[in-house]
């Protein structure tokens, strides 16, 4: 079904899209355009959220994202790394999401299931995406006062 450090998520994207748009060279190519843009988008937000709601520290990030000439590749190519840079990065802003707003209500529960959602959609692409659970659980961890 799959190597034993990577899974099935690229055949799938791939048949997905092309199921979809035929069998040309930009379907086969358009998920990780996809992939992409939901990165630079989670990636910019990330960065706003950490500036304090500033729009250019968002402009800034969204711009060295697209500028790296190893994520101009890879939103090209269709490999793991786009979905998996993609899922990570909306993964790492869900949790950050969930660390600021220690909310327990809808919202809460809407970036638990981002999180979750990211987590789940990344680990056919790279097993590796579990690691950011105990990441998230150490980052969650706080030292009792004393």
């Amino acid at each position: 079904l799959s190597y034993y450090s990577k899974g099935p998520g690229v055949a799938w994207a791939i048949w997905a899209s092309t199921s979809i748009f035929g069998h040309a060279e930009w379907a086969i190519r358009l998920p990780a355009a996809i992939a992409s843009l939901v990165a630079t988008f989670a990636i910019a937000r990330l960065a706003q959220r950490c500036a304090g709601g500033d729009a250019r520290a968002a402009f800034l990030a969204a711009a060295a994202f697209c500028l790296v000439p190893a994520f101009q590749a890879t939103s090209m190519l269709m490999t793991i790394d786009m979905p998996y840079i993609a899922c990570w990065a909306v993964a790492a802003l869900a949790a950050g999401e969930m660390l600021v707003r220690q909310d327990a209500g809808p919202v809460g529960a809407a970036w638990a299931a981002a999180l979750g959602l990211a987590i789940g959609v990344g680990f056919p692409f790279k097993y590796t995406m579990l690691l950011l659970l105990p990441g998230r659980l150490l980052s969650g961890w706080r030292r009792a006062p004393g």
